[in-house]
């Protein structure tokens, strides 16, 4: 009895059977990840907040639409999309806080050796170009771009955009200057 293929498949189902439950779970959870992450739709645009505080979810949703008014689909998937990523600089002597700033520090590292972010919203330019100097000119006031100037949360802040040497630069490098070109310089006059 213990040759016939009924027996051997039950024996192995007995011993097996949360493997494969286990297995199809994984397969499921990984495959939903993956569909997610290729759904997302990329930014066309990406800005860089540095500043003290983080911004509120409204402000920084302000500002995200904003910018995408006079924005163009850079990536061809019929969305324009600027991403506002926060990177707050306050200091704290709480241990939990100041880990979570050193998480900060390191976000905005990686955003500026992978070349994410092509504009920059600033509280204090001077002393982001001076630790970092990346930036292609002076800034300007916030309070100056007239589409800008009614979100209140960033009136006293300053808009400047990155400057690139060498091979390294932000995705749709072209479309970035053409927005800041077109929309940015024009406001400085």
């Amino acid at each position: 009895m213990k040759d016939k293929p009924a027996f051997t498949w039950k024996n192995w189902w007995y011993y097996n059977k949360w493997f494969v439950v286990f297995g199809i779970a994984a397969v499921l959870s990984v495959s939903g990840v993956i569909a997610g992450n290729l759904k997302r739709a990329k930014p066309d645009y990406q800005i860089a907040y540095v500043g003290v505080y983080p911004l509120s979810e409204d402000t920084a949703s302000s500002v995200e639409s904003a910018f995408a008014a006079f924005g163009e689909d850079l990536n061809g998937d019929g969305q324009v999309i600027f991403k506002l990523n926060q990177y707050p600089t306050a200091k704290n002597a709480d241990p939990e806080i100041a880990l979570g700033q050193v998480g900060w520090e390191t976000q905005l590292m990686a955003d500026l050796l992978d070349c994410e972010s092509y504009f920059f919203l600033l509280e204090n330019a001077e002393e982001f170009n001076n630790n970092y100097d990346i930036l292609a000119k002076e800034p300007i006031s916030v309070s100056s771009v007239n589409w800008l100037s009614d979100i209140e949360d960033i009136k006293d802040m300053q808009l400047s955009r990155r400057a690139f040497e060498g091979k390294r630069t932000v995705k749709n490098k072209e479309g970035c200057d053409g927005f800041w070109l077109n929309f940015i310089e024009v406001n400085e006059e």
